[in-house]
């Protein structure tokens, strides 16, 4: 009989063992799974932290060098082609030149359509400022009383890009080129150039040429 009820008692306890077990089991399977919920809110809330930052964070660049390099680049272009433009510039006198009519007293060919000084140098106003024209053009035109004269000359000492030239930044509006001008006509000259940002357009600003 003591037998049998300690047979029973045991039975017992490892019938209370198990769905003890079996309760912890369930709730820690609960908590894996409540874990593993908020791990992944988590996730999705950094995720979206990330993107929120990176939308209103300013664009950055490991290669702002290269980017610098090659605005640099880019503006010596335009100064080249600047510079083209003045060696250039009897293509766009000649057309308005009369050269059936020369005046002794002017010394030179008048012009077809253009009065005063101010208006010839318009002509070269979307690459170069009224000073700088002055500068290449004042010994190439005269005032008359009926308009304005071209005088006979040999043209302004060009610029060779084959030559040795330096472009120097002075400021982001401003920069000057300096190149060594050879010829037979001109001899040696040292030529010095600005170039100005006015408004939103590169222009020649100013020129001088100096003798070696």
């Amino acid at each position: 009989m003591l037998i049998l009820k300690s047979s029973m008692f045991v039975t017992f306890i490892l019938t209370v063992l198990f769905i003890s077990g079996c309760g912890l089991k369930e709730e820690g399977g609960n908590n894996r799974a409540s874990n593993t919920v908020s791990a992944a809110e988590n996730v999705v809330n950094l995720d979206s932290d990330i993107s929120q930052s990176d939308a209103m964070a300013p664009l950055l660049t490991s290669i702002d060098q290269p980017i610098d390099q090659k605005a640099e680049n880019v503006v010596e272009t335009i100064f080249l082609n600047l510079l083209e433009k003045y060696n250039n510039m009897m293509q766009r006198v000649e057309p308005k030149v009369n050269y059936q009519q020369f005046s002794k007293e002017y010394v030179g060919y008048k012009m077809k359509s253009i009065e005063t000084k101010e208006q010839f140098y318009d002509i070269f106003s979307d690459f170069m400022s009224e000073e700088a024209t002055k500068t290449v053009w004042k010994d190439g035109i005269n005032q008359g009383d009926e308009g304005v004269y071209l005088v006979p000359m040999d043209g302004q000492p060009k610029f060779d890009k084959n030559n040795p030239y330096q472009i120097t930044k002075i400021n982001d509006e401003t920069y000057e080129l300096d190149s060594l001008h050879k010829s037979e006509l001109h001899g040696i000259l040292k030529m010095n150039v600005t170039f100005e940002k006015i408004d939103t357009s590169w222009v020649i600003s100013r020129i001088a040429y100096n003798r070696s």
